[in-house]
C-alpha cells in the first residue's frame, strides 16, 4: 500500500490512486503533511551570524484532497476523521497520527448526483514527525530527525543501562509494565493499561535518548525496549 488512511475507528483505507478502494488520492492530493524545522540560534553584537545551538520540530500541518465515490460517499469518509480522536495516514511504511485541523467543507456538488466527488480533509500532526513501524531489540540506530526514548516493558524486577553507564532500576511489578521514558511522559509506569500509582513514584528519573544519527546500545535486565523512528517527511 502506497497510500493508506488509518480512521479513527481503526480501519485502514488503501487511498493509492491505482488501489482497490472506492475512496483514492486526487491528483497532487497530499498538501503539506511535512514538519518544518525551525532552528534554535543566539547572536549577539560582537560576533558575525549567529551560534545555532538546535532545531525544533513544529506541529505538521496539511490536507489530504480525496475523490469519494458515491458508495462509501461523502459523510461516511468524513467521519474517518475526529477532532478529538486520532486518525493516522500511512505513506509506505511510515504513518502521521493527524486530527482534524478544521471542519471537512460540504461538497461543491451533490454527493449523491456525481460517481466521484471531491473532499479537502485539514489535517494536523501534533507530534510533527512521521513514525516508523515498531522496532525492538537492544541497540538503537536513530535514522530518523528526532530523538529516540525507547519503552520499556517488564515484569518482575529490571534495569536498564544506559549508554552513559547509569543504570535506572525499574519497580518491582506483579504483572507486565510499561514506562515510556521521554520526558514529556512523565515517567508513568502503566500495568494492564491503568497507571500504576505506586510504581510510578518509585521509578528512578533518569533516562537518555538516543540522537539522531547515533547508534546506542541498552543494557537490558529482564526487560525489553522499544522505539519508532520519527522523521520530518515520509519521502526522504
Amino acid at each position: 500500500m502506497l497510500v493508506g488512511v488509518r480512521d479513527v475507528h481503526g480501519v485502514t483505507h488503501d487511498v493509492s490512486p491505482a488501489g482497490p478502494s472506492p475512496v483514492t488520492l486526487a491528483s497532487g492530493g497530499v498538501d503539506g503533511l511535512v514538519a518544518k524545522p525551525e532552528v534554535v540560534s543566539s547572536t549577539s553584537g560582537f560576533v558575525p551570524g549567529r551560534l545555532v545551538h538546535g532545531l525544533t520540530t513544529p506541529p505538521v500541518e496539511g490536507q489530504l484532497q480525496l475523490l469519494v465515490d458515491a458508495n462509501p460517499g461523502y459523510r461516511a469518509v468524513a467521519a474517518w476523521f475526529s477532532f478529538r480522536k486520532l486518525a493516522e495516514i500511512i505513506v509506505g511504511d511510515w504513518s502521521l497520527p493527524v486530527r482534524l485541523g478544521g471542519p471537512v467543507p460540504p461538497p461543491e456538488v451533490a454527493p449523491d448526483g456525481e460517481p466521484l466527488v471531491e473532499m479537502t480533509v485539514p489535517l494536523v500532526g501534533d507530534g510533527g514527525v512521521w513514525l516508523s513501524p515498531v522496532r525492538t531489540g537492544d541497540t538503537i540506530e536513530n535514522t530518523g530527525d528526532v530523538p529516540v526514548w525507547p519503552t520499556i516493558r517488564w515484569s518482575g524486577t529490571a534495569a536498564v543501562a544506559w549508554p552513559s553507564g547509569m543504570v535506572t532500576t525499574l519497580p518491582a511489578v506483579t504483572a507486565e509494565s510499561v514506562l515510556d521514558t521521554a520526558p514529556e511522559s512523565g515517567l508513568v509506569v502503566r500495568t494492564g493499561g491503568v497507571v500504576n500509582v505506586p510504581a510510578s513514584k518509585s521509578v528512578e528519573a533518569f533516562t537518555e535518548p538516543v540522537m539522531p544519527g547515533e547508534t546506542a546500545h541498552l543494557g537490558l535486565t529482564n526487560c525489553k525496549a522499544t522505539w519508532r523512528i520519527g522523521r520530518w517527511s515520509p519521502w526522504l
